[in-house]
C-alpha cells in the first residue's frame, strides 16, 4: 500500500517582507482617512460618516488579514493602531475647548466684521488692525466649537467662506474660544475687503467666517 505524502505547506515570506508590508498598510489607512475625510465631500456629517465606515473596513480587513496571513499580522496590527491613534486625536481635539486670552493691539481697526456660523455655530468679531505698518489679525470674544486641525485664512474680497481658495493661511486657530491674534502676511492685496475663515483642514469645512468691510 503506497502512503499518502502530506502536501508541504506554504513557506512564509521571510521577516523583511513582513516588516516592508507595515509602512505601505499605515499609508493605506490614512490616505483612506484624508480621502474619506475632507476630499469626498465638505460636510462634516457626512465627513465623518464616511471615515466611520472607512475604519470599518480597515478593522474588518485586519481581522481578515490576522486569521488567514500570519505575515501580515504586523501590517494588520499597525493599520489598526494607526487608525486608533489619528482617530483620538480627531475625536479629542473636537471635543476639548480650547481657551485663550490674548492682549490684542490698539488702534483703529481698517476692516470689520462679524463672524456668521457655517457648519458650526461661531461668533465674534474680526478686524484688522495697522501696528507699526503691519497688518494685524484680532479676533475678539470669539467662540466656534471645538475641531481638529482648525486654521484660520483670510481670503481678499468678498467671499461666501465656504472655501479657501486664494486665501493665506494666518495660522493654526489658538483657541476655539478667546481673543487672539494673527499676522498678516506682508503684500496681500485687502482693498477690496477681505473674509476671515476658520478651516478644518482634515475634513475640508469652514467651521465659520466673517466677511470685513471698511470700519465706520
Amino acid at each position: 500500500m503506497s502512503s499518502v505524502v502530506p502536501a508541504p505547506r506554504p513557506s512564509s515570506p521571510p521577516a523583511w517582507v513582513r516588516v516592508l508590508a507595515v509602512p505601505p498598510a499605515v499609508a493605506l489607512v490614512l490616505v483612506g482617512i484624508w480621502v474619506a475625510g475632507g476630499i469626498v465631500t465638505d460636510d462634516l456629517r457626512g465627513s465623518m460618516a464616511l471615515t466611520a465606515l472607512w475604519f470599518a473596513i480597515v478593522a474588518g480587513a485586519a481581522v481578515v488579514a490576522w486569521r488567514r496571513a500570519a505575515w501580515l499580522r504586523p501590517a494588520a496590527a499597525a493599520a489598526v493602531l494607526a487608525f486608533a491613534g489619528v482617530g483620538g486625536y480627531l475625536g479629542y481635539t473636537s471635543t476639548t475647548d480650547r481657551t485663550v486670552d490674548e492682549v490684542l493691539v490698539s488702534g483703529p481697526a481698517a476692516l470689520e466684521g462679524s463672524f456668521r456660523g457655517l457648519a458650526h455655530p461661531t461668533e465674534g468679531t474680526a478686524a484688522v488692525v495697522e501696528q507699526g505698518g503691519e497688518l494685524v489679525l484680532t479676533l475678539s470674544d470669539f467662540r466656534t466649537d471645538p475641531g481638529p486641525d482648525l486654521f484660520v485664512y483670510v481670503v481678499p474680497g468678498s467671499s461666501s467662506g465656504d472655501d479657501v481658495d486664494g486665501g493665506a493661511r494666518l495660522g493654526r486657530l489658538k483657541g476655539n474660544i478667546g481673543n487672539q491674534q494673527y499676522a498678516i502676511p506682508a503684500g496681500l492685496d485687502l482693498a477690496g475687503g477681505a473674509t476671515v475663515v476658520v478651516w478644518c483642514r482634515a475634513f475640508s469645512v469652514s467651521f465659520g467666517a466673517a466677511e470685513l468691510v471698511p470700519a465706520a
